[in-house]
This record gives structure tokens, C-alpha cells and sequence, in this order.
């Protein structure tokens, strides 16, 4: 993968471990990839639709999703960002620690590209996270 253009990832999740583990299996991937994190749904719709700065936020190539966010719940992040033509062609990969039918539904629903409930191995997880990007961003 050494050859592609450098990818710009988007990740939106409450736990600080799960960005450490994606940072981790980027490097061990040896994926050139640039994360950034938005703690929360707030956090996320303000660097994706930042309003009048002068300097706009360059969007993602992807955006990872967890489901279960504080102040923005993730369903209504969906939402937003699939009515937005700025940003309603984006990638969006739903990766949560739930298994409930309901859940993956509406995610589907709501405009998710793929819903993938989160591994806890750290191996596990590069290999996840290594297929998503071969997938959705390298083609």
C-alpha cells in the first residue's frame, strides 16, 4: 500500500483506547494515514461543518463511527452528514461494540456505508481496520 496517496481518516468515538488502537495498527500496517478524533458528536460536526473560519477543514477520505456518542448520538450524525451535500458521499463505517439487530438496521437506515462491531484484539483490529481502508479508500 506503500504507493497511494496519503488517506485522511476521521474518527469519531468516546474512547480514547480505540484511537490509540487505531494509531497503533496504522503504524504496524505501515498505512500512510492521518486520524483525526473527535471525542464526541459536537466534536465531530464542528470539524466537519466548522462555519465561518477562515481556514476550512479538509474532509475526510473516511469516516469511522461509533454509534454510542455523548452529546450527538450517532444515528442523528448519520443523518446530518448524509444531507449535507458536502459531505454525503463520505464513507461512513459504523464500528460499535453492539450486536443488537436494531442497532445495525437502523445504521443502514440512517445512511451507513458498513457496520462492523468493534474487535478487541489489537491484531483483530488492524486486520479490520486494514480491510475497511483497502475497501473503501484504495479501491
Amino acid at each position: 500500500m506503500g504507493t497511494e496517496k496519503k488517506i485522511k481518516i476521521l474518527l469519531a468515538d468516546d474512547n480514547k483506547s480505540d484511537l490509540k488502537l487505531a494509531l497503533f495498527a496504522l503504524e504496524d500496517l505501515n498505512i500512510d494515514a492521518k486520524i483525526d478524533y473527535a471525542k464526541d458528536g459536537a466534536d465531530l460536526l464542528s470539524l466537519l461543518f466548522p462555519g465561518d473560519q477562515t481556514e476550512a477543514y479538509v474532509l475526510p477520505d473516511l469516516i469511522l463511527l461509533d454509534l454510542e456518542l455523548p452529546k450527538v448520538h450517532g444515528l442523528e450524525l448519520l443523518t446530518i452528514i448524509r444531507n449535507n451535500e458536502k459531505t454525503d458521499m463520505i464513507p461512513i463505517i459504523i464500528l460499535s461494540s453492539t450486536e443488537s439487530e436494531e442497532s445495525i438496521r437502523q445504521s443502514y437506515a440512517h445512511g451507513a456505508n458498513c457496520f462492523i462491531q468493534k474487535p478487541i484484539d489489537f491484531f483483530e483490529f488492524g486486520r479490520v481496520l486494514e480491510g475497511i481502508i483497502r475497501f473503501w479508500v484504495h479501491g
